[in-house]
């Protein structure tokens, strides 16, 4: 009985958990370089996505200032500029005014000069006034006198120091309706207000607005077949192939690790810029999911593992203090 080596069997349990820890530590290591690898094909991936969604964006841009400047040439056009109510310089009434609002929109919707416009089909164009009235929109070329600048991205064009703005607006918003916009109605998902401001002395005086859906404009960036990408109006509202849970989930600056319907993601957010406008028209989320390593065989399978290896940790400290106090 005294010959008997009470401190054998724990020390042998002991050294039985510090093998499969090794082992588990294998496997995590392992996980740890895929993972690794994985942020830096998400990164690369990411970085070129935001890369080809701002050239996208100031060809776009280019494109439609080229078009602005030689529409304005256009004397139907010129006469919005030129036009001012004299009501407010105590030379008339609005009834004239009016009248004389009612004559500008019907040279624009009679004049050849929208087929100079190149847009696409659901692409909309518009003209305003000094005061953002409208005056002629090609969804509804009837519909005209509404007030523009119940809309937030227009309002800020008419208030900014640039005179080229970009902005994103919901279709549905409720002042979208009553603006006219989009002929008297509301439309389904995001869309990116383009507007070009002519001035005279320093104020708005007409500006030309083209309104492309933001859809569109996702699906000519190239992410490759992983990445996802959408865009968020600054209200939250959001439009693109990233799932609303994921969205919700990105916060902060940097490649962030989720979990979406059992799968794990990396994801970003960064701000949307346009020219020389110095606050953010919108967000941009870039996702992909990440089942690589451990995650790949189970959800938290990663989780599961580090809770194993932690238990065996555990297991072999005691294995090895109970055969210490044995002996």
């Amino acid at each position: 009985a005294l010959a008997r080596d009470r401190a054998r069997r724990p020390r042998q349990l002991a050294i039985v958990a510090l093998v499969a820890l090794a082992i588990v530590g294998v496997g995590l290591g392992a996980d740890w370089i895929l993972r690794d690898r994985a942020r830096a094909v998400t990164r690369t991936s990411f970085a070129a996505a935001r890369t080809q969604l701002g050239k996208l964006l100031a060809l776009r841009t280019e494109a439609f200032v080229a078009q602005a400047d030689a529409l304005y040439r256009v004397p139907a056009v010129q006469e919005v500029a030129a036009t001012r109510d004299l009501a407010d310089f105590g030379l008339g009434d609005e009834a004239s005014d009016r009248a004389r609002r009612q004559q500008i929109h019907d040279k624009l919707s009679s004049a050849s000069w929208i087929g100079l416009a190149r847009v696409r089909g659901g692409d909309v164009l518009a003209i305003a006034d000094d005061k953002g009235r409208l005056l002629f929109d090609s969804v509804n070329p009837a519909l005209w006198d509404t007030d523009l600048l119940a809309i937030p991205p227009i309002a800020r064009a008419y208030a900014s120091s640039t005179d080229t703005y970009i902005g994103v607006t919901k279709g549905d918003d409720p002042a979208i309706g009553p603006s006219g916009l989009f002929g008297g109605a509301a439309r389904p998902g995001l869309y990116v207000v383009f507007a070009r401001i002519q001035r005279i002395g320093g104020q708005p005086r007409a500006v030309f607005l083209q309104v492309v859906e933001a859809a569109r404009l996702l699906d000519e960036v190239s992410t490759g077949d992983d990445t996802r990408l959408s865009v968020t109006a600054l209200d939250g509202a959001a439009e693109g192939s990233v799932p609303r849970d994921v969205i919700d989930q990105v916060h902060g600056t940097g490649i962030v690790e989720l979990t979406h319907d059992r799968h794990e993601w990396l994801a970003e957010t960064t701000p949307l810029r346009a020219g020389d406008q110095g606050d953010a028209i919108a967000q941009i989320v870039l996702a992909r999911t990440s089942d690589v390593g451990l995650s790949g065989l189970f959800p938290y399978a990663r989780q599961l593992l580090a809770l194993t290896a932690a238990l065996l940790a555990a297991l072999a400290a005691a294995g090895f203090a109970i055969a210490h106090r044995r002996r």
